[in-house]
């Protein structure tokens, strides 16, 4: 039946932030469906991306956000929704999600059968004796510039020194507690004149704005360093090898895996 029907829109990102962190779609966007919702006539709009969970009502719509499947959280616990659907409309019911417990004090970097974990105080010592430091800032997939920061870190090419680094053929795979992972070649870990004025120097920071991951829940971290200290997606894009990054998923910050675990070079012809 008709009066049966409900109106949902659902977007990866909402185009409101309850955590005032800004984590939205951009601008036009975002004023495109706050109109279109206080007209009433839409019942429920859900969206993801911020990583937390948050219910309201706004204008008779049944707002939902509900990002908590992985990564590290706005706030709350990390969750799934379940949603019913009956005559009376959608029901949703956060269902807490149990997640392991992660050394993030150690990763692991490996090459074939070569497997060598490095505690994260031995990273500080490397970062003491040969860091590379800077600003630094990402454009995601809505044109808007994150995390700028203060980084300080180590190359990963200094990293991968631990299994012997890697040949052009070769390819990175840089995977995080959570699973997400993202493929690099060899100039992105050792980059020439051009990829080092696209991207920078190629860092796993071990610190933001001088906090250890003791209070930043993002580290380590993958982190380009241009000179103008803003890897936008113009820049992903000139630096992506074919099958990777930005011909993947076109967002310069998806490039910057959060709670790296582990470094593994996969040998032989990409």
């Amino acid at each position: 039946m008709l009066e049966d029907k409900q109106n949902v829109i659902v977007t990866h990102a909402p185009y409101y932030d309850p955590f005032g962190g800004g984590h939205t779609l951009d601008e036009g966007s975002n004023e495109m469906l706050e109109r279109y919702i206080s007209q009433g006539n839409i019942d429920v709009f859900m969206s993801g991306h911020i990583h937390a969970y948050h219910e309201d009502v706004s204008h008779d719509t049944h707002r939902l956000i509900t990002g908590g499947g992985g990564g590290s959280l706005v706030d709350g616990v990390h969750h799934h929704t379940h949603v019913t659907a009956d005559g009376t409309g959608l029901t949703f019911e956060k269902v807490p999600i149990d997640t392991p417990e992660q050394n993030i004090f150690e990763i692991i970097v490996e090459r074939g059968d070569e497997k060598v974990p490095i505690t994260y105080e031995r990273l500080l010592q490397l970062m003491e004796q040969e860091g590379v430091s800077g600003i630094s800032s990402f454009e995601n997939q809505f044109g808007n510039q994150r995390g700028e920061a203060y980084y300080w870190g180590v190359k990963i090419s200094t990293v991968l020194e631990k299994v012997g680094g890697m040949d052009e053929k070769d390819t990175l795979i840089v995977s995080s507690i959570d699973g997400h992972s993202q493929n690099f070649g060899y100039l992105n870990v050792y980059p020439d004149d051009y990829f080092l004025s696209e991207q920078g120097e190629f860092i796993l920071a071990l610190t933001y704005n001088n906090q250890t991951i003791d209070g930043w829940s993002d580290g380590p971290r993958l982190v380009f360093m241009p000179d103008d200290g803003y890897y936008d997606n113009e820049n992903c894009e000139n630096t992506s090898y074919e099958g990777q990054g930005w011909n993947l998923y076109e967002s310069a910050g998806a490039r910057w895996v959060k709670y790296v675990k582990t470094l593994t070079v996969v040998e032989g012809e990409r």
